[in-house]
């Protein structure tokens, strides 16, 4: 059953993903693909989908929301981007939001450094990269690692 929630889980962040790249937004009703079977879990059994006690997934919410808030409030992320980074948090609890968003940081600089590259420095300073692409990704890189035993 862990193999099948992994998978869920995978294909769910390649969603969210696809979603930003293409509309540069993050839809809310995936969102609540997540959330609302990540709260039940919770409530039911203590535990979240990925063994994550409830106290450590509030935290891990509270954590992804208060720091991608700063970004919001100078318009470098959307709305979007700060609610799946709470999402995520739930989902991950901590320790596993700070891996995520370290993560996600790597994959952003990675992508910003793509960007300068390909547009060079004058295009690549007005355009906006999706940043939950880079979130996604940081996601699926600590399931994997929570399952393989890293974290």
């Amino acid at each position: 059953m862990e193999d099948v929630i992994i998978g869920a889980l995978l294909f769910w962040a390649a969603s969210i993903a696809a979603a930003d790249w293409r509309w540069r937004r993050v839809p809310n009703l995936l969102l609540l693909v997540l959330l609302l079977p990540t709260v039940a879990v919770l409530v039911l059994q203590g535990v979240g989908p990925l063994s994550v006690p409830w106290q450590s997934s509030l935290v891990g919410a509270l954590t992804g929301a208060a720091l991608t808030l700063p970004s919001y409030l100078l318009k470098r992320l959307g709305a979007g981007d700060v609610k799946l980074a709470a999402v995520l948090g739930l989902v991950l609890g901590w320790p596993g939001i700070g891996w995520m968003l370290l993560c996600a940081a790597l994959l952003l600089g990675l992508m910003s450094l793509a960007a300068l590259r390909l547009l060079g420095f004058a295009n690549a300073r007005t355009l906006r990269l999706p940043a939950a692409v880079a979130l996604a990704g940081g996601f699926s890189a600590v399931v994997v690692n929570m399952k393989t035993g890293w974290l």
